[in-house]
């Protein structure tokens, strides 16, 4: 696999430096994504009860909006922090599976 970390952990100290980013930045997504699959089960289950209202579905949007933008905040502070170049991300290479995330 040719891509931006090769199959070789500890290649150097720069590429252990990025995979703990990457693991960091997938752990942020799965939060965020969990998160925003919560809000919008709760306002599903509102609406289908016929409880929800224009006010219930604005909230709703708004919580949305602040996961997505704490999301891509807290991706963004990783990236920084670990050197990492948005146009190299790779969540495909072996030392960024899931079981380094536990």
């Amino acid at each position: 696999m040719s891509g931006f970390i090769e199959d070789m952990p500890g290649k150097s100290p720069e590429d252990d430096i990025r995979n703990e980013g990457l693991r960091e930045i997938k752990g942020i997504i799965r939060e965020n994504s969990d998160r925003g699959a919560s809000i919008i089960r709760e306002a599903l289950t509102k609406f289908v009860a016929g409880g929800g209202t224009d006010k219930d579905l604005d909230k709703f949007m708004d919580d949305i909006r602040e996961v997505f933008l704490d999301g891509m905040k807290r991706v963004d502070q990783s990236m920084k922090q670990h050197k990492i170049d948005k146009a190299n991300l790779d969540f495909s290479s072996p030392e960024i599976s899931e079981k380094d995330d536990e």
